[in-house]
């Protein structure tokens, strides 16, 4: 009996206790209660950041999402980053914090669904992570803008430099540790707002810098996916696909800026410049001559024409020649197109000779230029002003042997056979080991009565050929 007695009253204490614990239990799992504490240990000197977060935890485990837990919580990983001099860690601890203020954002917005009284502050809360995402972005986006000097004018000039293996391993160690900083402090101003273009732009000129170029093109993406406006953007993704000999991809993309700006000379000159790399070069001349009617006074561009012209007449002259080869087997058809094959080469000669000797107005010093216009002015028969133009030439290059050749044959087709001799001298000084200049030097002599000298270029020959 007394038992029993005692069973009841421990029964009876026991059922009298069990809203005491009830509620402890309550409280201790209340919001509010947790999110108290967090203050408290984050106020405590030193903060107590560990202890914080692991009631912020219990809050978003217990009780879902919660905007002012997301707020602490975030910004604890942003005091984490501030403390952390390893950039990944610090990238790491800067990409948890942004995810902690996104979902904020989401709860506020009504993304992610909350109890109303919950969204009370949000406007405060949205308002202090602003400011501190634009903190975080701006320091780190300076920090990593701040090492291209070096990285430019000491790294990469450092790798170029070193002559020995050990000195050009160290300076690319060097050159690594500097881009990598500059990498992790781009990242972290991505991973602080990743809606500003401007970081993802610096990691695709940064990889450009260090000749990356498929890394180049992704963040270069990632840049115009943030600012598809951006013009210089296009123009960036479009060049890194051409160091990447992606030109199909390049003319698309410079097809995007020509739609915003059809008179971009960049985009129509690198257009043309992928259409020549792809050989399509009917494709090529169309664009340099739309460059050509932003900017005729650029003479590259009438180079560039000028040689569209002059391949296409080699062509022309490679069907001709196949007809020619024929002799009496080739019928009254096949004439008939020859004759027509000559016409269009000869306009094609023509056009050469506008666009060569348009460069040539634009640029007198353009080597190339001058040396296709004299060619092509032989082809058409002006002599007179061949005769200009290889003379040029062997002013400017005088230790080219074919400029003399060039303007000894010249005299040779207006037959001014004298004034031959001195180009073909020229030539055999240059390279007097040449037995086609010796034989022509013969001739010459032997034409202009030179008997002695056309004995020692036959002497000449003779040694050459062994006899």
């Amino acid at each position: 009996m007394r038992v029993l007695k005692y069973l009841l009253i421990v029964g009876l204490v026991a059922v009298l206790a069990l809203p005491a614990i009830a509620n402890r239990k309550k409280a201790i799992k209340d919001a509010g209660v947790l999110l108290r504490q967090v203050k408290i240990e984050l106020h405590a000197n030193p903060p107590r950041l560990e202890s914080a977060l692991s009631y912020l935890d219990t809050v978003l485990t217990q009780h879902g999402p919660h905007p002012e837990a997301y707020f602490f919580k975030g910004n604890i990983f942003g005091e984490y980053a501030n403390k952390e001099y390893d950039l990944k860690k610090k990238y790491d601890y800067l990409t948890v914090m942004a995810a902690n203020y996104d979902s904020l954002d989401m709860t506020c917005t009504g993304e992610i669904e909350v109890k109303k009284k919950l969204t009370k502050k949000c406007k405060d809360y949205v308002k202090n992570i602003d400011s501190i995402r634009v903190y975080y972005w701006r320091d780190n986006y300076n920090n990593a803008v701040g090492l291209f000097p070096r990285i430019d004018e000491e790294y990469i000039p450092d790798v170029t430099a070193a002559t020995d293996s050990a000195a050009k391993e160290a300076a690319r160690a060097a050159l690594k540790a500097a881009a990598d900083s500059s990498k992790y402090y781009f990242m972290s101003a991505v991973a602080s707002q990743p809606d500003d273009y401007r970081a993802y732009r610096g990691l695709g000129v940064l990889f450009g810098r260090l000749e990356q170029y498929d890394s180049s093109k992704i963040w270069y993406t990632k840049a115009y996916e943030a600012e598809p406006d951006s013009v210089e953007l296009m123009h960036q993704i479009a060049y890194a696909y051409i160091q990447t000999d992606s030109y199909d991809s390049s003319v698309l993309w410079y097809g995007r800026v020509l739609e915003k700006t059809p008179d971009d000379f960049t985009a129509l000159t690198n257009t043309s410049y992928c259409y020549n790399r792809l050989q399509i070069p009917d494709s090529a001349l169309v664009y340099n001559m739309m460059a050509i009617a932003v900017d005729p006074s650029d003479a590259d561009l009438h180079f560039d024409v000028g040689q569209h012209y002059l391949g296409k007449s080699m062509e022309y002259s490679e069907k001709i020649g196949d007809i020619q080869s024929k002799g009496d087997e080739a019928g009254d058809a096949e004439k008939a197109e020859k004759a027509e094959l000559e016409k269009v080469r000869e306009a094609m000669f023509d056009s050469c000779s506008v666009y060569f000797g348009k460069c040539i107005e634009l640029d007198s010093s353009n080597v190339n230029a001058l040396g296709n216009y004299g060619i092509v002015k032989m082809l058409l028969a002006e002599y007179a002003a061949a005769e200009v133009v290889f003379k040029k030439l062997t002013e400017l290059q005088p230790m080219i042997k074919e400029n003399w050749i060039d303007l000894g044959d010249i005299y040779i087709k207006l037959e001014r056979f004298e004034d031959a001799i001195v180009p073909y001298e020229k030539a055999t000084e240059l390279d007097p080991g040449d037995e086609r200049l010796w034989e022509v030097l013969y001739d010459l002599y032997q034409s202009n009565g030179m008997t002695e000298k056309a004995n020692e270029a036959k002497a000449k020959l003779e040694e050459l050929r062994g006899l």
